[in-house]
């Protein structure tokens, strides 16, 4: 068996997801979002203290409406799709006659990643996963939160359910741009950086990874 493994924020789309989700919260008044930013930028530097994330995020969507919900969701998936240019779905389509299996893997939330998976075409998705019921969320999360090493966790959780097992795959090519994603690169056959940030852009260098260049629509 032969799979693809695609992060989405900053991989195949320059945006972030999870950041345009919550400040289109903000902007509707749905919640606190302030606290937001800092979060973010402790991702991205690499050391974000995923419990304090969690608590406040699961918190903040428990408070919504399920109507805004769906409108919130919409919007932002559609705006995510939109700015997936020509070259990084090339890297799609490439990898489509390469393997059996191309699956979206993200630390963004299910509900927005999974109807972005299907408009581009992918055949699964592997994402945190936060509890619905109505059409609200309740607060709890579904399975373990997928960032870091944890994703390569949920990758072999998703073979296992499907009989299979991370050392009898034939090829894994794997896309990603963030140092977080590292444990994932380091374990696939055929990892690439995207638009690599500078600690992940070093990674690479040293490890003689191929580094992709995308194009940065919005």
């Amino acid at each position: 068996m032969r799979i693809a493994l695609f992060d989405l924020d900053g991989t195949l789309t320059p945006l972030d997801t999870e950041d345009t989700w919550i400040r289109s919260i903000g902007a509707a008044g749905l919640g606190d979002t302030a606290p937001h930013q800092r979060f973010h930028d402790d991702y991205h530097a690499g050391h974000m203290d995923n419990a304090a994330y969690l608590r406040w995020y699961t918190g903040l969507l428990a408070g919504l409406p399920a109507a805004d919900v769906a409108r919130l969701g919409a919007e932002v998936t559609e705006r995510i799709v939109a700015s997936v240019g020509p070259l990084r779905r090339s890297w799609i389509a490439r990898e489509r006659e390469r393997s059996d299996v191309l699956l979206l893997v993200s630390a963004s939330n299910a509900f927005l990643v999974e109807p972005i998976a299907r408009a581009l075409g992918l055949d699964g998705t592997i994402a945190s996963e936060y509890v619905m019921d109505g059409g609200r969320f309740t607060g709890e999360l579904g399975a373990e939160y997928n960032i870091g090493p944890a994703k390569l966790r949920n990758v072999e959780r998703w073979l296992a359910a499907r009989g299979r097992a991370w050392g009898d795959l034939e090829r894994v090519g794997c896309y990603a741009d963030s140092i977080n994603d590292l444990t994932l690169l380091a374990a696939s056959s055929h990892p690439f950086a995207v638009d690599p940030a500078p600690a992940l852009e070093l990674e690479a260098q040293a490890r003689g990874w191929p580094i992709l260049r995308g194009e940065r629509t919005a």
